[in-house]
């Protein structure tokens, strides 16, 4: 799984594709929602590289779905969550990503990924000015 992120996040989807299809096994318990929640990640990662927004979309709500029983949060999910604005908006869902976006709690709306969500978000509602402002803190390292 390790090596499909990196290979994923390196933008050599080919090579990450045959690793993230090894990871099919089946865990049990907690270790079955967290180990789940990393292969989806990295599947929706790979399938938003492709282009494929929609599969990419799945994945990183499956991945979610998979999460929601988790005690406590895990570090993956606002990246997830991140990554679902930014396919809705690559869908053109803006509406449902906005509705979305109302879901996550301020300090959630803080996080950098997140922010950078609402910027792509907010130029695709045609508002420039509100996705510098929003994108600012991350861009400056005031946030992250």
């Amino acid at each position: 799984m390790a090596l499909a992120s990196v290979l994923t996040w390196q933008g050599r989807l080919a090579e990450a594709e045959p690793w993230i299809q090894r990871t099919r096994t089946r865990p049990q318990g907690r270790s079955r929602a967290t180990a789940g929640l990393a292969i989806y990640y990295v599947r929706g990662m790979l399938e938003l590289g492709y282009g494929r927004d929609a599969s990419g979309l799945a994945a990183f709500q499956a991945g979610e779905r998979l999460a929601a029983p988790l005690a406590a949060p895990n570090l993956l999910m606002t990246a997830m969550r991140a990554f679902i604005l930014q396919a809705l908006v690559r869908l053109g869902e803006t509406v449902r990503a906005a509705k979305t976006l109302t879901e996550l709690d301020e300090e959630e709306r803080d996080r950098g990924e997140i922010r950078i969500s609402i910027a792509m978000l907010r130029l695709a509602q045609g508002d420039p000015h509100a996705a510098s402002t929003r994108a600012r803190p991350v861009l400056d390292q005031s946030r992250r």
